[in-house]
């Protein structure tokens, strides 16, 4: 029969392409999520003197970049499926560069670099999907749903968190008003990027240990119109499938 809940969702934990998807989901999608939803415009006008306008053209710049970059994201997660942790620190690593040259400029940064910022985050939002078919590599069908919900959490954790910690810290530099605690609230993504950067490195290292050299499968493409899919096995017992998903994953290539 099955096992208590929270033992089956501990078990799915262990799985290492779930742990791949939550942390890159995390690392790749919430400083685009912080910046687009509040305190985006807030910084451009009271630091780098942009108008309100402005701020909100270049938020939606973020979208545009998301629209007509994301097909490019696709294919190269589609071509090298055994790169995606790649992918994941490629992205977080580019984004975390910006801001650190942005947040380091004197003063008000030129429109330049304020468009190069917004790219970055824009490419994040495409990035952050890929999480969604690293989860369901990672476990049978039937339990695609609650894999891709965990690989979710990632970033929607992650933004609420910093969305709450920022505004403490503006709070007590002196609000909003102060364009030292603007720029300094930002200082609050350099750990939740850290710590995505830990949990992507220690699950990419744990698939490659339980698989050798083979790439990591995608999921498996739709069922054409008219033809008759697989029986899936039968779910006894979902720890189980945790445990055999885990055991038969091929693990991401080493280099």
């Amino acid at each position: 029969g099955r096992g208590p809940r929270p033992a089956r969702e501990v078990a799915l934990w262990r799985v290492p392409g779930i742990r791949l998807a939550f942390f890159g989901h995390m690392g790749t999608q919430f400083s685009m999520m912080v910046f687009s939803l509040l305190w985006g415009v807030p910084y451009l006008v009271g630091v780098h003197e942009r108008s309100a306008t402005t701020g909100a053209l270049l938020i939606t710049l973020i979208v545009v970049t998301a629209l007509c970059l994301g097909p490019l994201v696709g294919m190269l997660a589609a071509r090298f499926p055994a790169r995606r942790d790649r992918i994941f620190l490629v992205v977080i690593g580019v984004t975390a560069a910006t801001w650190t040259v942005v947040l380091a400029w004197p003063g008000a940064a030129p429109t330049w670099l304020l468009v190069v910022l917004v790219v970055v985050l824009g490419i994040g939002g495409p990035a952050s999907v890929v999480a969604f078919d690293v989860a369901r590599a990672s476990l049978p069908a039937h339990r695609w749903g609650v894999a891709q919900g965990v690989a979710n959490l990632g970033g929607y954790s992650a933004t609420p968190a910093a969305l709450a910690v920022m505004g403490v810290m503006m709070t007590l530099l002196g609000g909003l008003d102060n364009p030292a605690a603007l720029r300094l609230a930002w200082l609050a993504q350099y750990p939740l990027w850290a710590l995505a950067v830990v949990g992507i490195l220690l699950a990419a290292r744990d698939m490659r240990r339980e698989g050798g050299e083979s790439q990591v499968p995608v999921a498996p493409p739709p069922v054409a119109a008219g033809a008759r899919r697989a029986p899936a096995a039968s779910p006894v017992d979902d720890r189980a499938d945790v445990r055999t998903a885990s055991d038969s994953l091929p693990p991401l290539r080493s280099e």
